[in-house]
Order: structure tokens, then sequence, then C-alpha cells
């Protein structure tokens, strides 16, 4: 089973020692700052493909735009790798986010810490896009790439788990007094840099990204139930190498972290079998 964990640091950053405020940097660093965002933000969009030239290449090549996973799940194509191969993402597991002892940290929580996340602005990239209204968000989330796409439930139950009010006493969020920021995952490493705090850059960012989806890859099964291979067959075909690979797309998302440096960004981790 995939897995999702949101680290306990999440609620930390509620704290006042913590706090979204300026700290400005040496001016030859912030230079260095400015090319490596602006290289891999030229990098990171060749592979963000609009929705008719995502179909041009899936009919010119001869493989869907969206496959059919099993429970009713999905993987939808972004770009062809460097091999010409077809990526896609897929939504993870989120039911091990209970697991956090997150309660430990808010309102009566027995750490006496009272933690909410009042103030923070959070990111939540996912599928389509969350319910807006649902009461449990109280029009704390905005979706700020203008996504129209179908709601996607698994954006809203992820949303719900970082942001809800807690209506529903057993549903509590772990911030559930903090501000989210949500954008599908089209083009997310673009929408990182564009959006991202930085106290230099952007200063009004959102400070912490929560991403529950990740890349096909390996054996899946499909909406029938029969095991699908995701992998290379011309490099493979019992073995991804993908698995524990530092490719292109990992490379962004160190360069970012490296360039944003008070910017939090928290990613599913499968332990895919």
């Amino acid at each position: 089973m995939r897995k999702l964990a949101f680290p306990l640091l999440f609620l930390f950053l509620a704290s006042s020692a913590l706090a979204q405020v300026p700290v400005r940097q040496d001016s030859r660093l912030l230079e260095q700052r400015k090319n490596i965002l602006s290289r891999i933000d030229r990098e990171s969009r060749k592979d963000f493909l609009p929705q008719a030239e995502k179909e041009k290449l899936a009919k010119q090549y001869n493989f869907p735009v969206v496959l059919n996973l099993e429970h009713g799940r999905t993987a939808d194509f972004q770009y062809l790798d460097e091999a010409g191969k077809p990526v896609y993402y897929t939504t993870f597991n989120i039911s091990a986010a209970v697991t956090t002892g997150a309660a430990s940290l808010q309102p009566g929580g027995e750490l006496g810490l009272e933690l909410t996340g009042r103030g923070m602005v959070v990111g939540i990239y996912d599928q389509t896009r969350p319910k807006p209204n649902h009461r449990e968000f109280e029009n704390r989330v905005t979706q700020v790439d203008g996504s129209t796409e179908i709601i996607s439930n698994h954006a809203t139950h992820v949303t719900g788990t970082i942001l809800a009010r807690g209506l529903n006493r057993n549903a509590r969020g772990m911030a559930n007094e903090a501000t989210g920021w949500a954008f599908n995952w089209d083009g997310d490493i673009s929408k990182m840099i564009q959006n991202g705090y930085d106290p230099d850059l952007r200063p009004g960012g959102h400070i912490i990204t929560n991403h529950s989806y990740g890349f096909l890859i390996g054996w899946y099964r499909d909406a029938a139930g029969n095991w699908a291979w995701a992998g290379n067959p011309a490099i493979n075909n019992r073995e991804d190498y993908r698995f524990g690979f530092y490719g292109p797309k990992t490379k962004q998302i160190d360069e970012l972290a490296f360039s944003k440096p008070y910017f939090t960004m928290v990613w599913a981790a499968g332990n895919d079998r």
C-alpha cells in the first residue's frame, strides 16, 4: 500500500518562532538563487504540456492520455521522458495521515502547544482541484491556478486532512486555521517557483506544499483488476529502473529546495513492491 505521512513539522510552522517574516539574504547568494530558479523554470516548462498537445502526442505514439486503475483511480499523462515514453501521475493513498500524531500539537493535545496553523499559507497540489466551498474549509481555500476542472475527491480529501475546521470532530485537519492555496498537478515545479515563499522573491507565498501524488511506475492493476506494466520494456520488462532513480524531476525538486531555503515541500513516498 502506498502511504503518505505529513510531518509533524507542519504544525510547528504555526509557531511564532517560524512565522512568515522577511529574512533578507546576501545579494550575491540571492543572485545565484535567482539564476537557478530561472533555469529550472525553463527546464520544467518543457514538460508542462497543454491538453491539446498531450492528446496530439498520445495519438501520434498510440498511448492513452488517461489510464484507468483499480478502485476507480486514474493515471494522467504528463509528458514524454528522455526515452520518449509517456510519464503518468497518479494519486497516492492518504490513509496513513492519521498516524502522524498531529493531535498532540493541537489545542487540547498532550504537548500543550495549542498549534492551529493560523496565519500560515499552505500550497496543496493535487489531481484537478478540491471542492472550494466545502463547509469544513470555511472559505479558506483558493484555486490559485484558476483550474475549472472536475472536482477531485482525492484533492478534497487531502485538503480536508490538512485544513478541515473540525465541525465533524473526527475530521479535524492538522492545521485547521491555516489558509490553503490549491493547484492542479500540471506544471507543479513552475507553479512552486512562482508561488513558493521566499523572503526576497516571494514574501507573500505559501511556506509549505503538499503533494499526495507521484509517478505511476512498475506493475499496477488496471480497472479490470489485471496486472499491467508501466515500465519501459525496451530497458527491462520486469524491473522498473525508476524506483529510487535520481532523474530530471528529482534534480529540479532538489534545486528548488536549495534555491528557496525557507520553503518546505512534502511529497508522498510510496513503498511499492
